[in-house]
């Protein structure tokens, strides 16, 4: 990231854009491996290395037949030559190139998320609730 940080135009936008690469890189150091270890069991399939070759074919050409539907003929062949042993930054660029390929998922939530929220929303129709009902008190002095 650093090197991004450098193409920015002045100094301050480059401080900037450093500051924030550090805030990133910090994260996956203060986590550490395992925390990467299980995003990627949750991501992803593993495969013995004798078919990942076939595999990350029928996945490109899937891919492919799926989002280059403009008539612009990607070569499978030539791209994965071209990003052999680097497959993920090829399917990274593709996703780049065909943005709509990508799907969004609502994250999951957690059972003490739901709770908190349950909790949350009870406590803020309690208060509506009150605020309701405090003009009339105010009233009730007779």
């Amino acid at each position: 990231m650093k090197d991004k940080c450098a193409l920015e135009p002045t100094a301050d936008l480059q401080k900037s854009c450093e500051t924030t690469a550090e805030l990133y890189a910090m994260g996956p150091n203060l986590m550490g491996c395992p925390a990467f270890t299980a995003g990627q069991k949750e991501a992803c399939e593993c495969v013995d290395a004798g078919k990942a070759d076939k595999l990350n074919r029928e996945r490109l050409e899937h891919f492919l037949a799926h989002q280059a539907k403009d008539g612009a003929a990607e070569d499978v062949d030539g791209l994965l030559a071209k990003y052999k042993g680097k497959e993920p930054v090829m399917f990274l660029r593709l996703l780049t190139k065909y943005p709509d390929a990508i799907t969004l998922k609502k994250a999951r939530v957690s059972e003490h998320a739901k709770m908190f929220e349950a909790l949350k929303k009870k406590t803020q129709e309690e208060a509506s609730s009150a605020d309701e009902h405090s003009d009339v008190e105010a009233h009730i002095e007779l």
